[in-house]
């Protein structure tokens, strides 16, 4: 059984990553500070201490618009490659107009149960 010409290179170049792996994690636990003080231990995880230990709830109408604004994006990035694609005319027109109901309805319903309007 013969060897293959590519085994020797492959096997020096792995050897030579894993010994490369292992001198930098040994100089990473050799030259680490392991204090720790109790500005390190915040949930904030930077060294400054927070101003109040309080945490402001975050409005949802971020995330609602958020995931509005994800899905139409989805929705140009699915139709864009069908316009370069060259499908037929009528294909095109019947796919992009269902896409396009789809979206909007769902866009309608937000709208209508009010999870877009701004509320305080």
């Amino acid at each position: 059984m013969e060897l293959n010409i590519w085994i020797i290179p492959l096997s020096l170049v792995t050897t030579l990553g894993v010994v490369i792996f292992l001198l930098a994690l040994l100089m990473l636990i050799f030259t680490s500070q392991n204090k720790k003080n109790s500005f390190d231990l915040t949930p904030y995880e930077c060294g400054v201490m927070p101003f109040s230990m309080n945490s402001f709830p975050t409005h949802i109408h971020f995330y609602v618009v958020s995931i509005v604004f994800l899905v139409f994006d989805v929705e140009i990035v699915a139709t864009l490659p069908v316009v370069f694609s060259g499908l037929k005319e009528a294909n095109w027109i019947v796919l992009w107009f269902s896409i396009s109901f789809i979206l909007t309805s769902g866009l309608m319903l937000e709208l209508y149960f009010g999870s877009l309007d701004w509320k305080y």
